[in-house]
């Protein structure tokens, strides 16, 4: 497998066979490992978005009904006040 920019290609072969076995339904992660393994995905995709890598989904590639239920649990979990997601939006 050849690895994109920036990657580990050992860790990018990984997180293919991870997802194709999540995607394709023949296995689940456990609920502990899977927000451990979820918190450091979102802490790396901020890290990309901060260097300008843009969005960490392809458009369409999750259900809007499952973005939203996991981003307002994850605004939960993480106490963000209006006041705060305001400013982050700049609204």
């Amino acid at each position: 497998m050849e690895g994109r920019p920036g990657g580990d290609v050992e860790l990018d072969a990984l997180a293919e066979r991870v997802a194709e076995a999540l995607e394709g339904g023949a296995a689940a992660l456990d609920p502990i490992s899977r927000r451990r393994l979820f918190a450091a995905l979102v802490r790396q995709s901020a890290d990309g978005h901060r260097a300008g890598e843009g969005s960490p989904l392809p458009e369409g590639a999750v259900p809007v009904e499952d973005v939203a239920l996991v981003a307002a649990e994850m605004l939960r979990a993480s106490a963000v006040t209006t006041f705060e997601l305001a400013a982050l939006f700049n609204v």
